[in-house]
């Protein structure tokens, strides 16, 4: 065993030694750095008549939307409804001129955002006109200029959650491209969706899960520029046959280089997530994690919180990450060189996410789905689209999981004879 951790401290010296992984940390660092500061710095705000900074106001938006903190029942819908209503019957909450009509900032921050999520929320599940919603990523918004919180009353807020299962199941059946057994299992799941739903400030986890494409790529990215030297330097230096020639070249010196492939492959993901979510919780906190995830996209049928739906994406990043760093080992083996290992390994990482292909044609398109750049994004896996396999219909997240292990055992064997059956010369 202490051979085999030698061994092991031996590759992570090796690897730390070399400059592409000096950059590349710095470059994570760079990256974590910009998604904190981006959001506290830059010019001042205009908060209820004061300049304050972005920091303070985002404090503020904080203490405003968490005094409302709680059940979201008929009464707090209606207190939205009615607080609306009380806006728009002053004509001083509005600038108004040759352009129209426009809603003071200190007139929302008064009566629309210590509600905004329920406003949002009415604002989509009451449209009669579909037209007018559009598809933020993951989020949907109303473009509509007459929005339908505007023409109702508190004793409305009866309906909301009626509204909310319909406007879900409309969703569901009215998409064209789901199979019977996937609208089957959203329906399943659909009524497992607890409600009343929780209320609370939640822009820390919906930060986190906006940037949460962005982190996975930079962290697959960088996990191959550490891995791709790990055999072909081995090549490229001419000390394979050193290697495979010693009494542990063929056996322990192998594993352990896969060992120090997947272990730093987690550390790069567990340590990068870990510093984005305790980054982006100091600035926005981390209340709101009990909200269902509804929150974000009213028309999901995911049975999750916005606390479950942060774990789960990190689930499977971490599987994610030890598949491409398995994959990564694989090229490593088999090229005399870690160049073509990164631009090979990068093909893989790009290469799905600029081929368009539509849900219609849905093999191809769930196979570019179990690509990690793809399966590493909210999206993807709280997606409408599902997996089936054997009779049985999978949601994305278990289907990219699964992917992940047994690929990553399947990979395993041949990255390790491709190193082991390596002709010297």
């Amino acid at each position: 065993m202490n051979n085999f951790l030698t061994l092991v401290g031996f590759e992570y010296k090796k690897i730390f030694k070399r400059k592409s992984t000096i950059i590349s940390f710095l470059f994570i660092l760079a990256v974590l750095v910009v998604m904190g500061l981006g959001n506290i710095l830059g010019s001042e705000n205009w908060y209820s008549g004061e300049k304050v900074s972005m920091l303070d106001a985002i404090k503020r938006n904080k203490d405003t939307i968490h005094f409302k903190a709680g059940v979201m029942d008929e009464e707090l819908i209606g207190e939205a409804i009615e607080q609306n209503a009380i806006m728009m019957a002053n004509d001083d909450n509005y600038l108004i001129n040759e352009y129209g009509k426009h809603l003071k900032p200190e007139a929302y921050i008064k009566y629309v955002l210590p509600y905004e999520d329920i406003v949002d929320t009415i604002n989509n599940v009451y449209e009669t006109n579909a037209e007018t919603l559009s598809t933020n990523g993951f989020t949907i918004v109303n473009v509509n200029s007459v929005l339908p919180i505007d023409t109702l009353r508190p004793q409305d807020a009866k309906d909301f959650y009626k509204k909310v299962n319909q406007y879900a199941t409309d969703s569901i059946i009215g998409n064209t491209t789901l199979s019977q057994d996937e609208k089957e299992k959203h329906m399943e799941m659909l009524s497992r969706v607890k409600i009343p739903f929780h209320y609370d400030y939640s822009a820390g986890y919906e930060q986190f899960l906006f940037l949460f494409q962005i982190l996975s790529l930079v962290i697959l990215a960088v996990i191959a520029i550490c891995i791709a030297p790990i055999f072909a330097d081995e090549y490229q230096n001419r000390t394979d046959y050193l290697l495979l020639s010693t009494r542990f070249g063929k056996n322990k010196e192998i594993i352990a280089k896969i060992f120090t492939g997947i272990t730093l492959a987690l550390g790069i993901t567990i340590i990068t997530l870990s510093i984005a979510v305790i980054g982006l919780f100091s600035i926005f906190g981390s209340t709101g994690g009990n909200m269902a995830i509804q929150s974000m996209n009213v028309s999901s049928t995911y049975p999750v919180t916005l606390l479950e739906a942060t774990m789960i994406s990190i689930g499977v990043v971490l599987v994610m990450s030890i598949f491409f760093a398995m994959l990564t080992l694989l090229f490593s083996s088999l090229f005399k060189s870690s160049f073509p290992v990164i631009i090979l390994s990068f093909v893989v990482l790009i290469a799905p996410s600029i081929i368009n292909v539509s849900p219609i044609h849905r093999t191809l398109y769930q196979i570019l789905q179990i690509f990690p750049t793809k399966a590493c994004t909210v999206v993807a896996i709280f997606s409408p689209y599902l997996f089936k396999f054997r009779g049985i219909v999978l949601t994305p997240a278990i289907t990219y999981v699964g992917f992940a292990i047994v690929g990553s055992l399947i990979i395993l064997p041949f990255a390790y004879r491709g190193f082991k059956n390596h002709q010297v010369g």
